[in-house]
């Protein structure tokens, strides 16, 4: 759950904007909508993961030396 408080702030910064950016605010919508905030918080995700896997790989390493 740690990992998921930042993906989510950005997805809701980041989403809100291209909302507003593509003025889709409407009900019939949904679809855009629904991926102005999960396209974000998946890349935001990701970089999360891939950023704490690669700093464990490198404790990993400097404990081995």
């Amino acid at each position: 759950m740690r990992h998921l408080s930042k993906p989510i702030k950005t997805s809701l910064v980041v989403g809100t904007i291209l909302c507003l950016i593509n003025k889709s605010f409407t009900a019939s919508n949904l679809f855009g909508i629904s991926m102005n905030y999960l396209v974000p918080f998946l890349v935001a995700l990701y970089s999360r993961v891939a950023y704490v896997q690669e700093a464990k790989k490198e404790d990993k390493t400097t404990i081995s030396r």
